[in-house]
């Protein structure tokens, strides 16, 4: 079954008609794993059902039986004062599409009208932590039920990087560059994840735009900050630090691009590498 994907309703927070899918049995036919919600990424438990998240590529999928599903997501916090923020929805294996979470809206209907049977979708936090945080709640699955996840990757692939690594700007429509949107970011669409997919492998993405090793974009010297940054859960969060679990079977670090986009002594810049 092929139906073409829908757009949001302004101001709904909620798409209508069916989305794109594959054959309701596929999911069924997978070697089946022991969960219904799996996380992929850094999230901080809160404590009754609820997860904060705020990295690029933070990745939820669920399992569920029936023809519809809902999921229960909020902007949390926003260090920039966003009032929305944006996720990939992949429906099955279906085309993805945009999901705008707002302000004041807290359940989304990401799917209906579809075969009955086993199902999964996918939500991908499209945007970098400075668009904001946000609140997973878990899924409402309506006229249906919680179903079993096909079994997950058994390898996971970390990137450590800046904006090239984030996708700043990579869906933007090829107009005049007017600085950044969130609108215009697409971490599932970035060479990291893309990578991802086609190795069979999950995706852990670090990325800060303007980031550097050892100064920043305009030329703020900053070497601590890349190990306080990349060891938190939540970026804005120094409380939330993280383990560094499950460990990766490959690690990226693409960075050093913005280091040398304003003047750096090179001598200083080589003994801060060295220590």
């Amino acid at each position: 079954l092929k139906e073409p994907a829908t757009s949001v309703e302004a101001g709904s927070g909620q798409f209508t008609g069916v989305q794109s899918v594959a054959s309701a049995s596929s999911e069924g036919e997978k070697e089946l794993s022991d969960e219904t919600v799996r996380m992929i990424g850094r999230f901080r438990d809160r404590g009754e059902g609820r997860y904060q998240f705020a990295w690029p590529g933070s990745t939820i999928e669920g399992g569920f039986r029936g023809t519809e599903i809902a999921v229960k997501l909020k902007i949390a916090k926003s260090p920039t004062a966003n009032t929305e923020d944006y996720v990939q929805v992949i429906v099955d294996d279906g085309e993805p599409f945009v999901l705008k979470v707002e302000n004041g809206v807290e359940e989304y209907t990401l799917a209906t009208g579809l075969p009955d049977g086993i199902h999964r979708v996918t939500l991908v936090k499209r945007t970098e932590t400075m668009v904001g945080i946000l609140e997973f709640q878990g899924f409402s699955y309506l006229s249906g039920k919680e179903a079993f996840l096909p079994r997950g990757k058994s390898r996971r692939i970390e990137i450590y990087g800046d904006s090239i690594s984030a996708g700043y700007g990579n869906d933007a429509d090829g107009t005049m560059h007017t600085g950044f949107s969130a609108a215009q970011e697409n971490a599932y669409m970035t060479y990291g994840m893309i990578a991802a997919r086609n190795l069979d492998a999950d995706c852990t993405l670090l990325a800060i735009s303007g980031m550097g090793m050892y100064q920043d974009l305009g030329g703020a010297v900053q070497p601590e900050k890349f190990f306080t940054n990349f060891g938190r859960t939540i970026l804005s969060t120094s409380a939330a630090k993280w383990k560094f679990e499950p460990k990766p079977d490959a690690v990226i670090l693409n960075l050093g691009t913005n280091d040398f986009a304003s003047r750096v002594d090179p001598t200083l810049y080589r003994q801060d590498r060295k220590s």
